[in-house]
This record gives C-alpha cells, sequence and structure tokens, in this order.
C-alpha cells in the first residue's frame, strides 16, 4: 500500500501540486469521504448528486451569519480577525445578489435578470464577433501570441464594461482594482493581502457610487441606468445595492469568462484530437464550451449554510454549518460522466455544475457561453496550426481556476 493511500483524507488546497492538478486530491475525497469535514471548518461535498441537489435545497442559505462562531475561530487562527473587522467586508456581507436570500434576493435578482436574457444576448454576438476579430488581428501581428492578454482578459471586460456604461479611459484601472480586490474570495489569506484585497474593493465601491449618480443625474442607454431607474413591486435598489452588485457584475462579468477562453484554450492544445475534431466541424464549438467548463470549472468552490439540520451521504449536518460545494469535483464525479478525466468535445447530456444552481444559478451564464463560443470559433480560424510558444503560467488562485499567460503561436 502507498504512503498516499494511509495518509488522512484531507481536503488541503495548500497541497504541493492542487494549483496544477486539484483533481487527484477531489478524486480521493469523492471515493473514501465524499461528505467531508474539512479542517479549516465546513462540510465538503465533492459528488455531483449532493451538490446538484445542495444548490437547490431550500433549507441551506447564501448569506452570512452575524456573529458566526466558526468563521471568528478561522479568521484568528488565521491572524485576520482583525484587519476583517476594519475592513468593509462585515458591511457587505449580505449585500449582494451571491449572499442575498429571498425576498432580497428575489428583488435584486428580479431587476438584472433582464439585461442578460438569452435574446438579449443573442443580440449583442455580433458585437462579440467585432471585439474578437478586432483583438485577434492587433494580436497576431506578432509571431508569438499570448491567448490571456490578447483576447482572454479584454474580451469580456470590455463587453461587461460597455453593458455598464463605464467609461472607456477608466476600464484599466477597474481591471487592475479586480484583480487585486479578487483575493478576498480565496479560502485562506494572510492580513496583508486581506487589507491589499480591501483598499481596491472600498475603491471600487466609491468609483460605482460616483458613477451611479452621475447615472441618476443623467441617464444613458447602459445597465448602469438601467438598474438605477427600474422598478419592482414599487421598490428601487439603492446606492449602495446598485454600487456593490454592480461591482459584482463587473467582476464576474470578466473574471470567469477570462478563466474559461485560458484553461479551455490549454486544454484543447493538451488534447489534439478533440482540437482536431473542432477544426473538422466547427458546429460543435457550442458543446465543446460545455465540455470546457465542465472539465475545467473557472469557478471551483462555491458556498452554502444549513438553515435547519441536513442529513447528506449519511452525515448530519448542523443548522448554521457551512457547507462547501466544490464544483470541480462534481464535473469529474465518474458516477455522472463516464471517465470524467477525458475531454470530449462530443460528450452528450453535458450540465456543468460551473454557474451554480437554483436561485442563485449565474445570472451571466448566457453571456459567458456566447463570449466563448465566439472566442473559440474565431481562434480555430485564425490559428490553423494552434500550439504553443511556452510555458503557460497559473494564477496563484485556488477559488477561481485559471492562467496569468498563455503563448501560442501557429496563425
Amino acid at each position: 500500500m502507498s504512503t498516499r493511500e494511509t495518509e488522512p483524507v484531507v481536503f488541503n488546497p495548500f497541497e504541493p501540486g492542487f494549483l496544477d492538478d486539484p483533481y487527484q486530491q477531489y478524486a480521493r475525497l469523492r471515493e473514501h469521504e465524499p461528505v467531508h469535514r474539512a479542517p479549516m471548518g465546513g462540510w465538503v461535498l465533492t459528488r455531483y448528486a449532493d451538490i446538484w441537489g445542495i444548490l437547490r435545497d431550500q433549507r441551506v442559505s447564501s448569506a452570512e451569519i452575524v456573529g458566526d462562531v466558526e468563521r471568528e475561530m478561522l479568521l484568528r487562527a488565521m491572524g485576520i480577525w482583525e484587519a476583517w473587522n476594519e475592513s468593509v467586508l462585515p458591511e457587505l456581507a449580505n449585500a449582494t445578489m451571491l449572499t442575498m436570500d429571498p425576498p432580497e434576493h428575489s428583488r435584486v435578482r428580479g431587476l438584472v435578470n433582464k439585461a442578460f436574457t438569452p435574446k438579449a444576448v443573442d443580440r449583442l454576438r455580433s458585437h462579440i464577433q467585432d471585439l474578437v476579430d478586432e483583438l485577434l488581428t492587433s494580436a497576431t501581428v506578432e509571431e508569438t501570441v499570448d491567448v490571456v492578454r490578447a483576447l482572454a482578459e479584454p474580451l469580456p471586460a470590455l463587453v461587461i464594461c460597455e453593458l455598464l456604461g463605464v467609461p472607456e479611459s477608466d476600464r484599466p484601472e477597474l481591471q487592475r482594482l479586480s484583480h487585486a480586490g479578487i483575493v478576498l474570495i480565496e479560502p485562506v489569506i494572510d492580513a496583508d493581502q486581506l487589507r491589499s484585497g480591501d483598499a481596491a474593493l472600498r475603491r471600487l465601491i466609491e468609483y460605482f457610487e460616483a458613477l451611479v449618480a452621475e447615472r441618476r443625474r443623467r441617464p444613458e442607454h447602459d445597465l448602469l441606468t438601467a438598474l438605477a431607474t427600474a422598478e419592482m413591486d414599487g421598490q428601487r435598489l439603492d446606492d449602495q445595492e446598485l454600487a456593490v452588485n454592480a461591482i459584482l457584475l463587473f467582476a464576474a462579468g470578466h473574471e470567469t469568462t477570462t478563466n474559461l477562453i485560458g484553461t479551455g484554450t490549454l486544454a484543447l492544445l493538451e488534447h489534439p484530437d478533440e482540437l482536431a475534431k473542432l477544426r473538422a466541424d466547427p458546429s460543435l464549438v457550442p458543446n465543446a464550451v460545455e465540455e470546457l467548463l465542465r472539465y475545467e470549472s473557472p469557478v471551483q468552490f462555491t458556498g452554502r449554510r444549513a438553515v435547519e439540520p441536513i442529513e447528506i451521504g449519511g452525515q448530519e449536518i448542523a443548522a448554521n454549518e457551512r457547507i462547501i460545494p466544490v464544483l470541480g469535483a462534481g464535473n469529474r464525479d465518474p458516477d455522472r460522466y463516464a471517465d470524467p478525466d477525458r475531454l470530449d468535445v462530443e460528450r452528450a447530456d453535458i450540465h456543468p455544475l460551473t454557474f451554480g444552481g437554483g436561485i442563485h444559478f449565474c445570472v451571466g451564464a448566457a453571456l459567458a457561453r456566447a463570449e466563448a463560443q465566439v472566442a473559440f470559433g474565431a481562434l480555430l480560424r485564425t490559428f490553423p496550426d494552434l500550439s504553443l510558444a511556452g510555458e503557460p503560467v497559473r494564477r496563484p488562485s485556488f477559488t477561481l481556476r485559471g492562467l496569468a499567460s498563455l503563448p501560442v503561436t501557429g496563425h
């Protein structure tokens, strides 16, 4: 018996090699302890059926608990309790759609949904195509192209900024702040990371509150104006709700799609037979995007809290205990997908957990899919001999799985 087989099964994103390949750890957890009490607190779920069920279960909440003892113990253990209390995070803990429960969630989500319907996204496709063509035309003047910097990063940022009505001159700084602030969703950070992320988040709040005030004075034809003026049951979003949810839409609208395009391109390069299938039949691209969402989930974890005692897989989860559905693990569950560690662009019946589920299903899912479909189609046409031109560089992030750099050639 190997040493690995005799070691305790533990959810540990700091395990050596986890960033490169978390799926081996997920497989061990799924096989030996699929409902796992993590050392850092919370119950970790790694089976597709358990995750699919809990994301739709009305006995769980997405909201943070005021005075959560377990959270305080974890933050104290990490040495960041004081820094966390001094940050803006406690004030905003339940201020976004992601951390709201009905009826507040229903009100905010209902106002946002209108901008992201499949019909609304379809109207954007030709513009997304124009942006992709322009980005790739500019990039291919060089022999080697970094897919992340040339396409995966700028494309979704351009689209969501245009939708929100962010002035072009402000976009680079907002992207920088988003990258700095996204560290706040990581499972473990130190005090310096928390303070720098908090400073970035405060600056983003200031920016969007000012932009909201401007849109109230001078309406434009953009999403921020629509949200500022929209009503549901006689209620409108207040300025803080508008600002923090605009930040959520901005960050989620480009960070995750950036990762999908980057890691998806790398996955295809690592599976040349599947890349060849797409070249031979570009109509497979939409299905390939679903498979890439499954194979390399851009968001690996999410969080819930039991409102009442729940039994999952023979384990009793008490009220107010945290639940951590590991989306990336569920997407590789062999009980749901045959040969799950194999990329198959022709795979049938793909329903990735990547966008979550239930009332918190990702509002921008249709937009992310459209951007990825256009991007991969254009990459196939622009790079007839697509191949790696250097070592990919992974982002040092556990929650958001993505690349910082992916050099390619072949145009």
